[in-house]
């Protein structure tokens, strides 16, 4: 009995050498939990949305519709940044996300509300993301009763009207919510896009990178190494290939969301195709340069899943951007997925055309044009120490 378990502490004592000496195993099992958790602790560190950029559209530019803008300005939820003219302009800033939501005053506000007319006030939210429009709604509905309270019955008073008139005048001030971009709230719509585009990173990274290892550990690499191909020669037959595979794979995946599941498309059809086309070349590029600094499979997996994993939380799909901490925020524009997501989100739902989302496509090239040489620059290395 005591030397089988003498057998276990040696296999045991063998497993314990293994994982110190691959320092990407090392790394994995006791410095990414802790990594993770700081990153996600400080992502979430502030423990609700604030500072969420709103719009004004003020058509009265009264007395009444200050106080109503300064009510929304007292909230820590609210940043109101930008001051509307139009609804071309209001459009303009939701699609590129400067804000997230608008209030819209109509005009002759003040004087018909004094007369006892029923005005609304709009409140435009972009539901694209669900949790900061709720966060936006929930708040509004704060701020709404204090509103239409004492303070505008203080104002209408001031202006000479009987108590009970100037009730009856509050009482006809109503607020109105209007969901664009996603006006039943789906959260199929909420999540759907983001999802399948973080699915289109994982398979593409790692496709590539297992594919060039298996090369590696079979020995067929060595060929191509010792052949007069030229590294660049080598990374644009093996990436075009793929390119062609993961191009027909993000066709299919988004084309079964939109024709089965009811994702809609706003925008242009070409314009997300060139986006998806940029993006799968720069993931290409990544998941061969980790085949190359890999050596096994495993490796592989385990450096392509830490790219992974927190790629999609931070990339402002779920948890609004701004509300990130900021090396969080530096951190997630590092990374292809939240332009990429940026872009898509905004062509699809939002009907975004290349005058809102031309930045994505200008980081997403520069992407491409850095990761390539780079991969290219490191397999001539690779195998210049083959040769």
């Amino acid at each position: 009995m005591r030397s089988r378990w003498n057998r276990v502490g040696a296999v045991m004592q063998k497993e314990f050498l293994h994982i110190f000496r691959d320092k990407i195993v090392c790394s994995i099992a006791f410095l990414a939990p802790l990594a993770f958790v700081a990153l996600f602790g400080f992502l979430y560190i502030e423990q609700k949305v604030t500072n969420l950029p709103v719009a004004v559209y003020d058509q009265d530019q009264s007395e009444l519709s200050r106080t109503i803008i300064q009510a929304f300005s007292d909230s820590e939820r609210f940043k109101i940044t930008t001051v509307c003219n139009n609804y071309r302009e209001i459009e303009h800033l939701m699609q590129s996300e400067k804000v997230l939501s608008v209030i819209v005053i109509p005009p002759n506000l003040q004087q018909d509300v004094k007369s006892g007319k029923s005005r609304e006030v709009a409140l435009i939210f972009n539901g694209t993301n669900i949790l900061t429009m709720n966060t936006l709604a929930n708040v509004a509905a704060q701020v709404i009763p204090t509103i239409s309270g004492g303070i505008t019955m203080k104002i209408i008073q001031g202006y000479g009207v009987p108590e009970q008139k100037a009730y009856q005048a509050v009482t006809a001030l109503s607020f109105r919510s209007r969901y664009w971009y996603n006006p039943s709230t789906s959260y199929l719509v909420f999540m759907l896009l983001g999802l399948l585009g973080t699915v289109l990173q994982q398979i593409t990274l790692l496709g590539v990178a297992l594919s060039f290892i298996k090369e590696k550990e079979s020995g067929s690499w060595r060929h191509l190494a010792f052949s007069k191909l030229s590294a660049f020669e080598i990374l644009m037959g093996k990436l075009s290939v793929y390119f062609i595979i993961y191009c027909i794979d993000a066709m299919v995946m988004f084309g079964l969301g939109f024709s089965c599941f009811g994702m809609p498309m706003h925008g242009s059809p070409l314009l997300f195709l060139i986006v998806n086309l940029l993006f799968i070349l720069v993931m290409l590029a990544l998941g061969m340069a980790i085949s190359i600094v890999t050596t096994s499979t495993p490796q592989a997996i385990e450096i392509s899943m830490l790219i992974a994993m927190p790629s999609f939380l931070i990339s402002g799909w779920t948890w609004p951007y701004l509300s990130m901490p900021f090396p969080i925020q530096i951190l997630s524009k590092l990374l292809p997925l939240t332009h990429f997501l940026d872009a898509i989100r905004r062509i699809v739902y939002m009907g975004a055309g290349f005058d809102v989302v031309w930045p994505q496509f200008v980081i997403l090239g520069i992407f491409v044009m850095i990761c390539l040489p780079l991969t290219a620059f490191m397999l001539q290395r690779h195998m210049l120490r083959r040769s």
